[in-house]
């Protein structure tokens, strides 16, 4: 949770602990999300280099026969 998240989850707790509550849960669920898609980014990321790779070395091969 970055700081704007967490002064308005602190300003919340005092004036409205439910709905603090419920901004926390859904900060916590925004992190996660956030996570899984660096983590999806990444593996897309190798999926391209390898694509690009193999796709370079048969043109490569083709020209070299």
């Amino acid at each position: 949770m970055n700081s704007k998240h967490t002064e308005r989850w602190e300003e919340l707790r005092q004036k409205s602990p439910s709905c603090a509550t419920e901004y926390l849960r859904i900060c916590t669920i925004m992190d996660k999300a956030q996570e899984h898609f660096n983590s999806f980014k990444k593996e897309c990321e190798g999926w391209l280099d390898n694509i690009y790779k193999i796709e370079v070395e048969k043109y490569e091969r083709r020209r070299n026969v």
